[in-house]
């Protein structure tokens, strides 16, 4: 029997990583101080009805090149501003990062099959991702790294996906961060996956073509910017050894720090799995992991796409340890029937919604 009204543990992870980021707001607010200029451009592109190419607030380069690869989400943040002040950035922040995770838990269950394991894995990645859940465009790309990744799997199980959606994504991706370039690191973990199994005269499920069209269109609409290809060159050519060397993003993670322990937990976790499960490993998901693993341990902005792609692959490589033990694989084949048959979907949107709704009529008063 079909039940509507009940929420399923998607809903529920939902709601309570958007309920977490409006708790935690004040210290989103106070512990990163780029909003204000976001707010600025975007506010400025509102009422122009144009987006700058050059630096505009900058007084030692002011009026040089600026690629405006961040323009969509600066838009999308002085919006919010403009409807709700800063409660209405922040409830904007709060849906998108609850979003990026909500498709982390859903691609996880999707692989392992498992609700409570995938519920496990993609908390952690929460955790290990909280010291860098700030009101900046960064946290759009969490949400299109989710997307893309579980796209590229259904690819490369040749599940059957549309191939339009990819340079979609990449377009409106490209237009909003400059994280996009993390997109394309994926898709070449998945296709040096692919000539890996072909060389080893393993074929694997798809053919290359597939590979290289979701390349090379993606490729084109990342240069369907105001800019064209300059989004790209202000990504690549951020190479600043005074700054890099000097910002706490921007440097190692110190592994020492407590906040930083959620993802050495996962980075563990993930190594422990590869090294122990003697089933086949997939090279696409060593790929994918060891890239991004060592991403992350150079840069502690990183952490977070770490989490993103490793929440899944840590998801299925459980799932062939828990299914070891019958009894574990008895109550997640019993949970996962129930959640199956909920379809509480409102309850997301309802308190979404009604805390707007609530922060709206305080604002207009």
């Amino acid at each position: 029997m079909r039940t509507t009204l009940l929420p399923r543990l998607r809903d529920i992870f939902f709601i309570a990583v958007y309920l977490g980021v409006l708790l935690f707001a004040p210290r989103m607010l106070a512990v990163d101080g780029d909003l204000g200029r976001h707010l600025a451009l975007g506010n400025f592109i509102l009422y122009s009805g144009r987006v700058p190419l050059t630096d505009m607030f900058s007084f030692t380069r002011a009026g040089e090149s600026r690629p405006p690869y961040e323009w969509l989400t600066q838009v999308g943040f002085a919006l919010a501003n403009r409807i709700a002040g800063l409660d209405g950035v922040i409830l904007l922040s709060a849906v998108v990062i609850a979003a990026a995770f909500t498709f982390v838990y859903a691609d996880s269950a999707k692989r392992n099959a498992m609700p409570v394991a995938a519920l496990a894995a993609a908390s952690l990645a929460c955790a290990a991702s909280s010291l860098h859940l700030l009101p900046r465009p960064h946290i759009f790309t969490f949400l299109f790294l989710a997307i893309w990744i579980e796209r590229l799997e259904r690819v490369r199980r040749a599940d059957k996906v549309r191939l339009w959606h990819f340079p979609l994504l990449m377009l409106i991706w490209a237009n909003a961060h400059g994280g996009f370039v993390f997109g394309f690191l994926a898709w070449l973990a998945y296709t040096g996956g692919w000539i890996w199994e072909t060389l080893r005269k393993n074929p694997p499920l798809q053919n290359g073509k597939t590979w290289l069209v979701i390349g090379v269109t993606s490729m084109a609409a990342s240069f369907i910017t105001p800019s064209g290809g300059g989004n790209w060159k202000a990504v690549l050519s951020n190479n600043s050894t005074y700054i890099l060397s000097r910002t706490v993003e921007t440097m190692p993670p110190d592994l020492s720090q407590m906040g930083t322990w959620p993802f050495v937990l996962l980075l563990t976790i993930a190594f422990v799995l590869f090294l122990g499960i003697h089933r086949k490993q997939n090279h696409s998901h060593i790929l994918l992991l060891g890239g991004f693993a060592l991403l992350a341990l150079l840069m502690a902005r990183n952490i977070p796409l770490f989490a993103i792609v490793a929440s899944p692959v840590v998801s299925e490589k459980i799932s062939h340890v828990l299914s070891r033990y019958g009894k574990w694989g008895a109550i997640e084949e019993n949970i996962a029937s129930i959640d199956k048959s909920m379809h509480g979907a409102v309850w997301p949107i309802a308190v979404a919604g009604g805390i707007a709704f609530l922060v709206l009529a305080r604002y207009q008063v």
